[in-house]
């Protein structure tokens, strides 16, 4: 019998679904007001599932700010798969640079802006440059009158449940967002079937000053992702570790991932945030049993996702489908709340003193889930099993005997009729194959109860013709008969009784645990900061890392790339970030010639001024003994490697990358490992403000807001650029928007014009550069270039050569 309350709650299901009915015919639809500009229409998808796997599951809704308000951009983003819905509005450039991050980071290709503005020209520059950098996204538009801010907000004020949102009062005022917002809810709801209960949404309102910004353009550029397709690229990356997010990866749950990547290609700019993760990995380093025992732990553990969703959402149809889906989401979600019992166990045996690791663990609400729960729920036959049947059986009988007299009922017919189709199996076997032991009744998903014959010549076996429904495969021939397939028939009407049956007590424990919903928010964001936590904690303690201090200088000793340094740590070359506080133009060429000469046990003239073609004049014998003790280890290490960077001058004292010295133009012979260089000194920025230890004997860097890359020659057909049109729009790009806390990577600029434009248009790009103050390295092949260290006292001078 079904309780009052489930049938209250079907009626209540049935009325709204009326009123939305007569809502809709009232107005002109929204899904008919949707205009598609490219990729697969919305008409394509059947609630979360698709047609197609191009069909994408994070929508982005976006609207452009008109008169005092041009250039602000509003965003309302939402996975189909996460309960969770961001805002975000913010100021971009001309290029969308921050929106393209964005729809890059959180793979939002499913796109829909405003339409009916073409002739403004606003709106048709942001379509296109949307088709031109996401030719594979879908791209729709929709009439300006649906993005109504008042409509918006009054949403955002129903759904949002205030403990688990991070709204502020200030996005209540900004319109653009709360618009974007009302199309999203709008957009869900037409094509992907998608309600929420009132107060039940976790609503986060994103910054961009919070993070530091890196152009997509850049994670191919520096090795951070492969811009490929996600899944294949993914499972390849994890195997060839070519990426820094490959590296980095040693999550075992997929939030977790998330996570990582997110933070990888947004690192925080909040210090706090940062060396609170590094003394929790630095706990972890110091805890090892603990550390593995966590991972091991959470490996068990299911994805909170969808049962939030379960929790949160609500649908009109009662279908078998939905109620076994939920009977799946409520198992997971016992066992997943016994996974945070044993990691809670673990972290207050081990005294864990990281807040970051305990904080969201402790919550005593997780107790009364456990208990409704525990009060309907039986978990008795989850031992770990894999066959179909035993599958299907832990579903039946996920609800413990006598909770609803109409389940009852419908098991006891499911093992009568279970008993019977086993024994006409055995009796059949016996009569027509004569207890043939190769023959036995199996059983799948997608047939039910089948014979399956197992022989190493399928294709040749005789069945016998009582029999039909045959299939050979390589080893085996699978089968059936009349009377089998009869009784699969009425099994799957009593499995669907029983489904629907389970369903009903299932929404009853979703209604008793709605008052305590956010718990399962902690749970969710609990799992995956701790599976964060201890996968850049493996990372760390797998390397030979160094904890990383944050001020104004940009200092790193001994530091390792850390891609080359996972393929192979023996032979990778250790470089220090460095540039001294006072410059002595050609000591590097001085060097060069100490080393060789030492090698080869002859002395040799000594070098001209750097950057000066006049003749060298021959220079007195040296004293090798009078160059010191740091010299000579340092000669003694330039000896043994085949790739060193030398500093522009050696002293005892460890020099570093400052606010006064901060330009270090780099230069050097072709695969020299130049590239190598300056790539790495971005990655390991990267690693260190997500709060990982860095493969280095020591390091000190700036809290760096943005990072800027140019590197390679290649052109854009699809935008119809060459590569020096590439070239100076990204020069163009970062002495537009790059400051005093940027990091730029800089690498042979200008090399697709003519050698005396090149160096001219270089020259201009630095002197502008060192106008803005930002972190920069320059690779390049234009000595003349260094000419600049001459009228500028933050210029440094590297050069990097193979022996």
């Amino acid at each position: 019998m079904y309780s009052n309350r489930s049938l209250l709650r079907r009626q209540r299901q049935d009325a709204s679904s009326t009123a939305e009915t007569s809502a809709s015919r009232s107005e002109d639809r929204f899904s008919s007001s949707l205009i598609r500009l490219k990729g697969q229409s919305h008409n394509e998808t059947s609630g979360n599932n698709t047609t197609s796997k191009n069909v994408h599951s994070v929508v982005i809704v976006i609207m452009e700010g008109r008169g005092g308000a041009e250039g602000r951009i509003g965003v309302a983003m939402h996975d189909v798969r996460y309960p969770e819905v961001n805002l975000c509005e913010f100021v971009d450039s001309r290029e969308f640079t921050t929106l393209k991050t964005m729809i890059n980071v959180h793979e939002a290709y499913d796109i829909v802006i405003q339409s009916g503005n073409e002739e403004r020209g606003t709106t048709k520059l942001l379509g296109e440059a949307l088709m031109t950098a996401f030719p594979e996204a879908s791209l729709q538009s929709i009439s300006a009158k649906y993005f109504n801010s008042d409509r918006g907000e009054r949403q955002l004020r129903s759904l949002m449940n205030l403990e688990i949102s991070t709204v502020s009062e200030g996005c209540f005022r900004r319109t653009l967002a709360l618009g974007a917002l009302a199309v999203l809810l709008k957009y869900i709801h037409e094509t992907r079937f998608v309600f929420f209960r009132i107060k039940s949404l976790r609503i986060r309102e994103m910054g961009v000053d919070d993070t530091c910004m890196i152009d997509f353009v850049s994670w191919e550029s520096l090795e951070i992702v492969d811009t490929d397709d996600a899944s294949k690229a993914r499972k390849h990356q994890m195997k060839q570790k070519r990426t820094l997010m490959s590296v980095l990866n040693h999550t075992v749950t997929t939030n977790g991932y998330r996570l990582l990547r997110s933070n990888v290609l947004q690192p925080s700019t909040d210090v706090v945030t940062i060396e609170s993760r590094q003394e929790a990995i630095e706990e972890l380093i110091a805890q090892p049993q603990l550390k593995e025992k966590l991972r091991r732990t959470l490996s068990r553990a299911h994805e909170l996702d969808r049962v939030i969703a379960m929790c949160i959402q609500t649908s009109s149809s009662w279908t078998v489908r939905e109620s076994e889906a939920k009977i799946n989401q409520i198992i997971k979600l016992m066992q997943t709340l016994k996974v945070i019992q044993g990691i809670r166990t673990l972290l207050d045996s081990a005294n864990v003193k990281s807040q970051l690791l305990i904080e969201k663990t402790e919550d005593t609400r997780f107790e009364q889930i456990m208990q409704i729960l525990m009060e309907k729920v039986d978990d008795s036959m989850l031992d770990g099993r894999k066959n179909s049947l035993h599958l299907q059986n832990t579903k039946c009988y996920a609800i413990r005997d006598f909770v609803a007299v109409q389940l009852d009922l419908a098991r006891q017919t499911y093992e009568e009729l279970v008993s019977q189709v086993e024994q006409t199996g055995a009796r059949e076997i016996a009569e027509h194959f004569h207890n043939n032991p190769a023959v036995r009744l199996s059983f799948s998903q997608q047939r039910g109860f089948h014979y399956t014959l197992v022989t190493r010549q399928a294709e040749s076996v005789t069945i016998p013709r009582n029999f039909m429904e045959v299939f050979r495969n390589r080893n085996t021939v699978t089968f059936n008969s009349r009377s089998v397939i009869a009784y699969n028939d009425r099994l799957e009407q009593v499995v669907s009784e029983m489904f629907l049956a389970s369903d009903v007590i299932v929404c009853d424990m979703i209604e008793l645990m709605q008052p305590v919903i956010p718990v399962l928010y902690y749970a969710m964001d609990a799992l995956s900061t701790i599976d964060f936590l201890c996968g850049l904690a493996t990372y760390s303690d797998l390397r030979d890392t160094c904890r990383p201090a944050f001020g104004q200088s940009f200092s790193v000793s001994q530091g390792r790339h850390p891609i080359l340094d996972w393929a192979d740590t023996e032979k990778t070359i250790t470089n220090d970030i460095l540039t001294s506080t006072s410059t002595s133009n050609g000591a590097f060429f001085q060097l060069k010639m100490l080393h060789l000469q030492r090698r080869l046990h002859h002395q040799v003239p000594a070098a001209a001024p750097h950057g000066n073609s006049a003749r060298r004049r021959p220079s007195a014998p040296i004293d090798w003994s009078n160059l010191g003790a740091a010299a000579n280890r340092q000669l003694d290490n330039c000896y043994s490697r085949s790739i060193d960077v030398i500093v522009s001058q050696f002293r005892p004292a460890q020099p570093c990358l400052t606010r006064d010295r901060r330009f270090g133009i780099i230069t050097g012979p072709n695969m020299a490992g130049k590239s190598t260089y300056i790539k790495q000194a971005a990655q390991l920025a990267i690693i260190a403000q997500i709060g990982c230890f860095i493969p280095a004997n020591y390091a000190t860097m700036p809290i760096f807001t943005r990072i800027f890359s140019r590197m390679g020659h290649n052109d854009e057909l699809v935008r119809n650029k060459s590569a020096f049109a590439c070239e100076m729009s990204d020069a163009a790009s970062i002495v537009q928007y790059a400051d005093r806390n940027s990091l730029v990577v800089l690498d042979e600029l200008a090399r697709s014009t003519s050698a005396e434009e090149g160096v001219a248009i270089t020259y201009a790009i630095c002197e502008r550069i060192l106008s803005l103050q930002s972190y920069t390295f320059l690779a390049t092949h234009f000595l003349d270039i260094a000419a600049l260290a001459n009228f500028s006292h933050a210029i440094e001078k590297y050069g990097v050569f193979q022996d």
